[in-house]
């Protein structure tokens, strides 16, 4: 099995029996996929150089990673899926840019996944992005083709993550 939580932040996890076996979040949320505000990968260098050329205290240039980095960097000034979307149908090319990098980033850790897997049984997309944007799910599940994976073995399960906060927070 494969969950990828595509909203805010996104994460892929490959489960095996039932047990995380490989998990695209590394130390801190930053690392994995690209996310709306979050870096995501990110070459060691990249962040010498950025101390190096920007002067920047360890603690902006953390905030800078996580709050105006992955999509909002990579667009016109957005890290709303839906509004790129929009962006796209108008001919802009940074949105379709930033869309096309957030897809493919995605379908790198699907497709590492199932390789480490030895094939897949199911991929679950859920969170914002995957509930409510067909059309991200839907290059998700062209990108997989060659793969073989049929769009039968891609469910779209929704999630309610502050309920799930609120029960356990409440227990």
């Amino acid at each position: 099995l494969i969950v990828a939580h595509l909203g805010g932040g996104v994460s892929v996890t490959a489960l095996l029996g039932g047990k995380t076996v490989e998990t695209s979040m590394g130390f801190t949320p930053f690392s994995g996929s690209v996310s709306s505000t979050r870096v995501g990968e990110l070459d060691p260098g990249a962040l010498i150089h950025l101390v190096r050329e920007s002067g920047l205290s360890p603690e902006d240039l953390a905030r800078e990673l996580e709050t105006r980095s992955g999509l909002f960097a990579l667009s016109p000034g957005t890290s709303e899926v839906r509004e790129l979307l929009a962006q796209e149908r108008n001919g802009d090319k940074g949105a379709q840019f930033a869309l096309r990098v957030f897809v493919n980033d995605i379908l790198k850790y699907i497709a590492a996944y199932i390789a480490l897997l030895g094939g897949v049984d199911l991929i679950v997309l859920t969170g914002t992005i995957a509930e409510r944007s067909e059309l991200v799910a839907q290059r998700l599940c062209d990108g997989l083709k060659p793969l073989a994976v049929t769009s039968e073995k891609i469910i779209v399960l929704p999630t309610d993550e502050m309920g799930e906060m609120a029960n356990t927070l409440g227990q």
